[in-house]
């Protein structure tokens, strides 16, 4: 089983805000969109990163992973818990970045089994049996809309709400995070991404990536350069 990520600033960015952690060995896969502009979304992600792989580790993982579905949603919990206090703390340190925050979009991989958690409109997608399935709701007024059945899901993409967000990491309350678990089967792939990829490709795009794709790097650059090609709005 193979893994690979990556992160292009885009065509219109002066600064990519976007931060990544992709470890196969260790089961464990983060993506974090910052916001807040310039060093304050940087910040926000990256530290979110951090401090996600350093608290998805060691017994404390085990034991959950042991425990089942409901101790991983709630170790998963705490550990984006103390990410969003980590985030919000970084305002005390420089009030110029008041109004900073971060998507944050977990997934940690043990045998066929897939525990998934998120704050945000990071997306989780499985490529199953050549149909694309996305695993995750965002945490945006216009995805509520789309829940609520006052907007189209087809709109949601171009929807003037879809970026504003109902949960996000650095928030003075923790958010609560989505959690689930999914059972995985052979030749299923799986697409962590930010709204930079999934606002520029459609659904179908994705999916012709992800499945004619050699390799997990080779998809990655090529899901790059495709968001890229379609504008690289972000």
């Amino acid at each position: 089983m193979g893994a690979a990520g990556g992160s292009e600033i885009g065509q219109v960015r002066t600064n990519n805000e976007d931060a990544w952690f992709c470890d196969a060995e260790r089961g464990l896969y983060i993506v974090a969109d910052g916001m807040g502009g310039q060093e304050a979304g940087e910040h926000a992600s990256a530290t979110a990163v951090a401090v996600l792989n350093a608290a998805l580790c060691g017994a404390p993982l085990r034991e959950a992973l042991a425990g089942g579905d409901a101790a991983m949603a709630g170790y998963l919990t705490v550990a984006l818990a103390e990410a969003n206090a980590t985030v919000y703390g970084l305002i005390a340190e420089h009030p110029a970045w008041a109004g900073l925050g971060s998507t944050a979009l977990v997934a940690v991989l043990r045998g066929d089994r897939l525990y998934l958690a998120h704050v945000g409109d990071s997306r989780a997608y499985l490529l199953h049996d050549k149909t694309l399935l996305c695993l995750t709701q965002d945490h945006s007024v216009a995805a509520r809309m789309v829940a609520d059945g006052l907007l189209d899901a087809d709109d949601l993409r171009t929807h003037h709400l879809r970026n504003n967000l109902t949960h996000a990491l650095g928030d003075a309350e923790t958010p609560e995070p989505a959690c689930a678990a999914h059972t995985l089967t052979p030749g299923d792939r799986l697409l962590l991404c930010s709204d930079g990829l999934w606002e520029q490709l459609d659904d179908e795009e994705l999916a012709g990536i992800l499945r004619y794709a050699a390799t997990p790097q080779e998809a990655a650059y090529r899901l790059i350069a495709a968001a890229d090609d379609a504008g690289g709005d972000d």
